[in-house]
């Protein structure tokens, strides 16, 4: 009897492959990610997370339901994310072109030869 009790008790300390597995999940749900690029990544590993969730046959419904719903948000969040990413790149170099046109305007007032600028090949 004393042995199976010594058994009892090691299995109760070493957590459950699903345990493991549940506080994988909390973990990513309650991770707050601080740049935007961190933001788009979490949301990356979130969708191919909850993907994978729905998908699993060990899962009954209810849980596959709530699985697809949280990667549909997930996949909301990522292409909202990619979106703020593209625009957030696209003013960037609107603002790098504009002030490309104003040192190069600076040298033709005053009759200098411009520099070679970045993105451009010749000094014009």
């Amino acid at each position: 009897m004393a042995d199976n009790e010594d058994d009892l008790d090691k299995t109760e300390q070493v957590p459950s492959r699903p345990l493991r597995r549940e506080r994988g999940l909390r973990e990513l749900m309650a991770a707050k990610p601080k740049s935007l690029d961190e933001r788009v990544a979490l949301a990356q590993e979130r969708l191919e997370t909850f993907n994978r969730l729905a998908a699993s046959p060990r899962l009954d419904q209810e849980a596959q339901g709530v699985a697809r719903n949280l990667a549909r948000m997930a996949a909301a969040s990522l292409a909202l994310g990619q979106k703020a990413l593209d625009y957030r790149d696209s003013g960037q170099q609107a603002k790098d072109q504009a002030e490309n046109e104003r040192t190069l305007a600076i040298y033709r007032l005053l009759r200098m030869q411009p520099p070679t600028l970045p993105g451009r090949e010749g000094g014009t």
